[in-house]
């Protein structure tokens, strides 16, 4: 991926859509609880218009691709063309090839868009309210959000993808390290960030995000998702996300990511 190059996309003086945060400074218990647990979760990260906006662009807005993985735990994938051919029999049988595995193996299945693969290759407008969302969060209000509550001044970037989880989607334990789902790109992970879009969502429908002290814990602490949230933890760390109900009565949307450091990225508008 050409990184200066997503720089500059993301990076311009304003935004055409009103994206902004609730508040541009984390409260401390947040930062403290991020330094204690290496997680914490921020409700109404963003200011309530600009939530309602992303919700919207996720709803009704983006065309879907499809995240699955194979027989080997290798990552497959079909487009939203695909997935308008693929027959309901053809897409019922992925689903229980992946679960049949995911008894004794890595696994996952849920639909995204991959937002900066799609600004590199032109194929998202600038007015697109997904491209103001990548471009808000490597812009100056967010990343130095980030680097208050996580008191790292490495980190340059922050690398989005949509995420959509349907009755039956899940992805099984792993710790975002040694995960290569995504495509190559330099830098270094330094925490997770998974922004929540789910209104009214109901614990019994699943699709929680469980963190694990280790491998074979027989517990876990579990947050599920909500509207406007911001779960962040540092990586490596164990988690998975359930799989949601058949009787859900909503997808579970989300923004997430990597915030990131590159030493090929200068940022002095960071500075403090």
């Amino acid at each position: 991926m050409a990184e200066l190059e997503l720089l500059k996309l993301c990076y311009p003086a304003e935004t055409m859509t009103p994206i902004s945060l609730h508040s541009d400074s984390p409260a401390e218990t947040h930062i403290q609880s991020l330094a204690q647990h290496g997680r914490t979760r921020v409700d109404n990260i963003f200011s309530p218009e600009s939530a309602s906006v992303i919700l919207t662009a996720l709803s009704q807005e983006t065309p879907w691709h499809l995240a699955y993985s194979d027989v080997n735990s290798a990552a497959k994938e079909l487009s939203p063309a695909e997935l308008e051919t693929l027959s309901a029999e053809s897409l019922a049988e992925i689903l229980q090839g992946v679960h049949q595995r995911a008894a004794t193996q890595y696994q996952y299945a849920y639909k995204f868009f991959p937002i900066i693969n799609a600004i590199l290759q032109n194929q998202l407008d600038p007015g697109a309210t997904l491209y103001q969302i990548a471009t808000f969060l490597n812009g100056t209000e967010f990343l130095k959000f980030a680097r208050r509550l996580t008191g790292d001044n490495s980190i340059v970037k922050f690398n989005p993808v949509a995420t959509r989880y349907d009755p039956g989607h899940f992805l099984n334990m792993h710790d975002d390290f040694g995960d290569r789902r995504e495509a190559h790109n330099n830098g270094q992970r330094l925490y997770a960030v998974v922004f929540g879009f789910s209104r009214d969502w109901s614990s019994n429908w699943g699709g929680g995000t469980n963190f694990f002290a280790e491998v074979d814990s027989q517990d876990a602490v579990t947050w599920y998702p909500g509207f406007n949230t911001m779960t962040i933890f540092k990586v490596p760390a164990l988690h998975s996300v359930s799989p949601v109900a058949p009787f859900a009565q909503a997808p579970r949307y989300s923004i997430t990511g990597w915030l990131r450091s590159d030493p090929a990225i200068q940022r002095p508008d960071l500075a403090f």
